[in-house]
């Protein structure tokens, strides 16, 4: 572990800080975006592992950013994070390629 980067896309500043803290505890190299198209350009410059992708953004929605990350970068892992959750928007996100679905507010320990 250590070489692991992890991009936090969500436009609350209090989830990406205490997720950030969290990870990098546990060895991660964190990034934040606060926005959708501030999350792709990161994924153009740095080697993204994961992205923890809130649904719900000022400018684009996590489904679009989701669905252009897997066209471009289909290496990269994806949790798809919110808390407006529904069934129907779990199961599209799962099958475009999302590789989980979680709901805010969630444990640190789980996640990790």
């Amino acid at each position: 572990m250590g070489s692991e980067k992890i991009l936090i896309v969500d436009d609350e500043k209090i989830i990406r800080m205490t997720l950030k803290e969290r990870l990098q505890k546990e060895g991660y190299q964190v990034l934040e975006a606060e926005k959708g198209e501030q999350a792709l350009s990161f994924l153009g410059e740095e080697g993204i592992d994961l992205i923890l992708l809130d649904y719900r953004l000022p400018d684009l929605n996590g489904i679009e950013i989701l669905k252009r990350v897997i066209l471009s970068y289909p290496d990269t892992m994806t949790i798809m994070m919110t808390a407006y959750s529904s069934i129907s928007n779990a199961v599209e996100a799962i099958k475009l390629g999302a590789h989980d679905y979680i709901n805010k507010p969630f444990s640190h320990d789980d996640l990790i």
